[in-house]
């Protein structure tokens, strides 16, 4: 039998036969692609194990699927009945990187963002960087020929590949390519290889061409209206690089959910910076279960609007030194069922707690603020204004708490109507996006999808979050409760 075969072949370790383990091994992230179960996964650690694994699967004329991390989305890794999948996540070695000649060797399992980490670290860089980069392998993106937005100016692939060491399908272990930049004799058999999708080999090394490590870098995100519009930024954005080759993109930690983070972050901005030319508060997150702060807030409320509140006023005045800043707030469209008293954030305390009637209260708090925060910038005369911006009805994270049955009505994988009733997380992010980039956006302008999906618009809130005597109210008691006091507004201005 072929199981009894590759157990004489292999260690014991190298065999994966349990049936839920197994089945986790079936398929990539292809969300349509038929899969079938396979008779048994295989994890070999060395070329010559993979050369085992195909000469048995040869002599009982066995389907052969190979796979790496499973990130794929076209079903290329999917399993059919009674196949050996091989899996190529234990062949992770980075054998050499030749800083003289530019190149790097490296075994399929090595993770796309860990060959680039270890590189950088010999100043070079490997540009290949398709979305799954934390994720996928150089094996799978061998395989598929991966690119990414660097691809546009950099090449994909196969434009890197020098070399491979591949197992064929009669289980012969094989080198193709070369190590050096000029290579021009004979059939491109590594060319041909990159992007077959383990249809012609196995692949067991890569040689990769590398770059010299760019310098310091900015990034710029912007929502046009037009290609026309898009290449004027593009060249916009040359000109950014060209004078400012040394800035630097730093990461700050906050936890909205404590008031001494917020706190700590505001100390180190200011420390650091003299200005800001915008603040996005990107939070949508809830707790299913109750759960009050460290400061004694409930969770959800906290973390939306709380510590945002908080925040927005320490590092105000770092905004405000700057002409053309903005604000700009995560609201939601469970806004509109939303319901709030200021002099009571926490109406459901302990078993009573209904976390969709909390997560729609705390993003009515996030429109009440951006409303209110934008009037009262303009009666400030300040040069910042407040915006705020909604994803629709994202396929995010948001939801990982939620028992299972849950998670899968909400997983277009399982439910098909999830599919078409939202949108990926890359789309929902243009509504923020676009609030926080828009040129003619105004204070107080809501950006985001009309319904639960689509491209973003400017919308309307609802009439509940214009309300002015609940705005002033909610911004009054967030005072309060967080001892963070800005913007005063007099009597006269109240309307303003």
């Amino acid at each position: 039998m072929l199981i009894d075969d590759l157990s004489a072949a292999l260690p014991a370790d190298r065999l994966v036969r349990d049936p839920d383990v197994v089945r986790s091994f079936a398929h990539d992230e292809a969300e349509w692609a038929p899969y079938a179960q396979p008779a048994v996964v295989v994890r070999p650690h060395t070329a010559e194990e993979v050369q085992a694994v195909v000469r048995a699967c040869v002599a009982h004329r066995a389907p052969l699927v190979t796979r790496g991390a499973g990130t794929g989305l076209s079903g290329g890794a999917n399993a059919v009945d009674g196949c050996v999948v091989l899996v190529t996540d234990r062949l992770t070695a980075v054998k050499e990187i030749n800083e003289l000649e530019r190149y790097a060797v490296v075994e399929p399992g090595v993770v796309n963002d860990d060959l680039r980490a270890a590189c950088a670290e010999h100043g070079l860089w490997y540009p290949p960087d398709p979305a799954s980069s934390p994720w996928s392998t150089i094996g799978g993106n061998v395989a598929t020929n991966a690119g990414g937005v660097c691809c546009v100016k950099y090449g994909v692939t196969r434009d890197y590949v020098l070399g491979l060491q591949v197992v064929t399908g009669t289980g012969e272990l094989v080198r193709l390519g070369r190590r050096t930049a000029k290579g021009v004799a004979g059939y491109d058999l590594t060319g041909l290889m990159v992007g077959s999708e383990g249809t012609l080999g196995v692949v067991t090394e890569v040689t990769v061409r590398l770059r010299p490590a760019r310098a310091a870098e900015r990034t710029v995100a912007g929502y046009f209206d037009t290609t026309v519009a898009a290449g004027r930024a593009a060249a916009a954005a040359d000109r950014i690089w060209a004078g400012s080759p040394g800035a630097v993109v730093r990461t700050l930690l906050v936890d909205f959910a404590s008031l001494a983070s917020v706190r700590a972050a505001a100390r180190r901005l200011h420390d650091e910076y003299d200005h800001l030319d915008l603040l996005v508060n990107n939070v949508g997150g809830f707790r299913v279960r109750y759960a009050v702060t460290e400061d004694g807030f409930e969770s959800t409320m906290a973390v939306n609007h709380l510590g945002p509140f908080a925040f927005t006023g320490l590092v105000l005045d770092l905004l405000t030194r700057t002409a053309g800043s903005r604000v700009v707030t995560m609201g939601s469209n469970g806004h509109r069922q939303g319901t709030i008293d200021p002099a009571d954030l926490d109406p459901e305390p302990g078993p009573a707690y209904r976390f969709m009637a909390a997560y729609n209260r705390a993003k009515l708090a996030n429109l009440l603020f951006a409303h209110e925060l934008a009037r009262r910038l303009r009666a400030a005369g300040s040069p910042a204004i407040a915006v705020a911006g909604h994803p629709g009805l994202a396929r995010t994270e948001g939801g990982r708490e939620m028992n299972s049955l849950i998670r899968a009505a909400l997983n277009p994988k399982v439910n098909p109507l999830a599919l078409a009733l939202s949108q990926s997380a890359a789309k929902g992010a243009l509504g923020p996006l676009r609030a926080a980039t828009d040129p003619n956006a105004r204070g107080g302008d809501y950006f985001g999808p009309r319904g639960r999906t689509g491209y973003p618009e400017l919308v309307t809130s609802s009439t509940l979050s214009h309300d002015d005597r609940l705005r002033r109210r909610l911004w009054e008691a967030s005072e309060h409760l967080t001892d963070v006091t800005y913007l005063p507004i007099h009597e006269s201005e109240a309307s303003s």
